[in-house]
């Protein structure tokens, strides 16, 4: 399972009714849970772009990244907007994003 999925609890992250309730879930796991640094900040993009940013996606890929690393990232880059009903409007820009760190 990739790192950043596995701190967000996903019934409840399904039962938000809004995108700030889901944003606010994925922020407290990116800041109480146990996430190691290097996967913070494409938690946080994730929550961002709920809200309609990628700023902090740039930020995670210009981490140095192993190849895996930079994969699982950009994959859950597009897994949630995908159940955000958002992923036509991400896929290209998330792609790009992680294009140079893979």
């Amino acid at each position: 399972m990739p790192k950043t999925i596995e701190f967000i609890d996903f019934h409840d992250f399904h039962r938000a009714s809004s995108p700030k309730n889901k944003t606010a879930i994925v922020f407290v796991h990116a800041i109480t849970g146990n996430v190691a640094k290097t996967w913070r900040l494409a938690t946080a993009g994730e929550a961002l772009m709920i809200l309609g940013g990628i700023d902090k996606h740039r930020e995670a890929a210009a981490q140095k990244l192993n190849p895996w690393q930079a994969c699982q990232m950009e994959e859950q880059a597009l897994r949630v907007p995908d159940l955000c009903g958002l992923y036509t409007v991400y896929c290209e820009k998330v792609t790009s994003v992680y294009e140079g760190a893979l």
